[in-house]
């Protein structure tokens, strides 16, 4: 080559290569991948680990769902005494055996008994002390009712009397309407004030005629008691003696008893006739 001509190639030259280094480098927009590789270990995706869960222990003891716990109970106490429903105070109770005529409370509306009975007493004895005045009453407002049925009438017992005295001072502190375990027959009457009269208890027992059937010989509703009224019609009772006491403490009341001889009120025996024995 001439020496002229090199001159012309550097032009050459010099132009390819200010051309190639004026364009700027454009980035790639493919991501460069490269070749798998099959024998690395494949890596999944990673995951919230589930609960760990254990065989259940069959020896383990299975523990129930708390609930509440039921009410404790207590096996009865076969000694324990059996105690009756509370009664009203003005309620008449069934006597104990078959000649008592039961307990009677007083705590009713005042009658004017003696009125009702026709009696006037002899003298104005309103603390009852006079034994001949309670005996008196007494035994007119038995006979009274007993002349409605033609019954033949009471003599008055002073023995009988007696007995329901001392029944009675047994009862002065306590002031219970119970009986006493005599074998006469026996009406008992408590009142809670202290005015009741020998005339107002028997008036009362009286009352228990409306209850009574004389056909069936039974006492009607329950429970409803009618032993006081058959004692006093009794017609194989001929002797009668009562008592009447105030008690120790004021607040308690009074008690009245009626014995009488021979006992009435046996069962299934029409009280106004007579009986052999």
């Amino acid at each position: 080559m001439t020496y002229t001509m090199r001159p012309f190639l550097f032009s050459i030259l010099f132009t390819f290569l200010a051309t190639v280094f004026a364009q700027p480098l454009q980035p790639s927009s493919t991501p460069t991948s490269f070749p798998i590789d099959s024998n690395a270990p494949q890596r999944s995706s990673p995951q919230t680990p589930p609960a760990t869960s254990f065989p259940a222990d069959s020896n383990a003891p299975q523990q129930p769902s708390p609930q509440t716990p039921p009410a404790t109970s207590f096996p009865a106490d076969s000694n324990a005494p059996n105690l009756p429903s509370p009664s009203s105070e003005n309620r008449s109770l069934q006597g104990v055996g078959r000649h008592k005529g039961g307990h009677h409370s007083g705590r009713r509306k005042r009658v004017n008994t003696r009125k009702y009975f026709g009696y006037v007493p002899q003298t104005n004895d309103t603390s009852f002390t006079n034994q001949t005045a309670l005996a008196q009453e007494f035994l007119h407002a038995h006979n009274w009712i007993r002349k409605q049925y033609n019954l033949p009438e009471y003599t008055w017992d002073e023995k009988l009397a007696s007995y329901a005295r001392g029944y009675l001072m047994q009862r002065y502190e306590d002031c219970k309407l119970v009986h006493s375990n005599s074998n006469y027959g026996e009406n008992v009457f408590w009142g809670k004030k202290l005015h009741w009269s020998p005339s107002d208890a028997t008036y009362y027992w009286y009352q228990e005629k409306q209850w009574y059937n004389f056909q069936t010989l039974s006492c009607a509703p329950p429970p409803k008691a009618c032993g006081h009224f058959t004692q006093v019609v009794w017609r194989d009772s001929q002797r009668i003696g009562c008592a009447l006491q105030h008690c120790h403490n004021p607040s308690l009341g009074m008690l009245i008893a009626c014995e009488y001889d021979p006992a009435g009120n046996y069962e299934n025996e029409d009280p106004l006739k007579q009986h052999e024995r």
